[in-house]
């Protein structure tokens, strides 16, 4: 799908990006942690995995905290509940993506829990996500062709003083 927008026309298309939700490009099959297990596993893993933190469930899959590498370098403590940050900022599935990167970026964290519902967890927004997302979703000036990334479109292009973007949003399942 591809999208234009010109800095004339308004805000409407302009916030095309932003407008994806977070459930749309969220990571599904989260890793997570019991309060009972030892913290000794929760490094190992995370060494394993290559992450820097797991959202805290309890058995019925109800999001409690999270254990950050933060936790584990300035915490004492044998088990997850020792060191946990109790609670955390969480989004939904509807959640605008725009606004999940502001969370992000001004609460300084990498991570946000996706829950449904009574606090049940069912993914995970990383900084990472953005990553990925940022690499397919550029806004492209439609006078030079010279991209921009971010969740806006620029009002005009620094080259070529263009004020018409277009973007490209990948087709549903490709």
């Amino acid at each position: 799908m591809e999208q234009e927008t010109s800095s004339e026309r308004g805000s409407a298309l302009s916030a095309a990006t932003p407008e994806t939700k977070v459930g749309e490009i969220m990571t599904k099959n989260v890793l997570t942690a019991k309060p009972d297990t030892p913290v000794v596993e929760i490094v190992q893993l995370m060494a394993k995995q290559h992450i820097t933190g797991l959202p805290v469930v309890d058995e019925e899959n109800r999001l409690l905290g999270v254990v950050s590498e933060s936790d584990i370098i300035g915490k004492a403590g044998d088990t997850v509940a020792d060191i946990m940050t109790n609670g955390s900022w969480t989004v939904t599935e509807e959640t605008r993506l725009g606004e999940a990167a502001e969370i992000l970026l001004r609460r300084r964290i990498r991570r946000l829990p996706v829950v449904r519902g009574e606090n049940e967890l069912v993914g995970l927004v990383s900084r990472s996500d953005l990553i990925n997302f940022f690499a397919t979703h550029v806004w492209t000036c439609s006078w030079c062709g010279k991209g921009y990334r971010g969740f806006f479109a620029p009002s005009t292009c620094s080259d070529c003083g263009g004020e018409t973007f277009t973007i490209k949003v990948p087709e549903a399942g490709g």
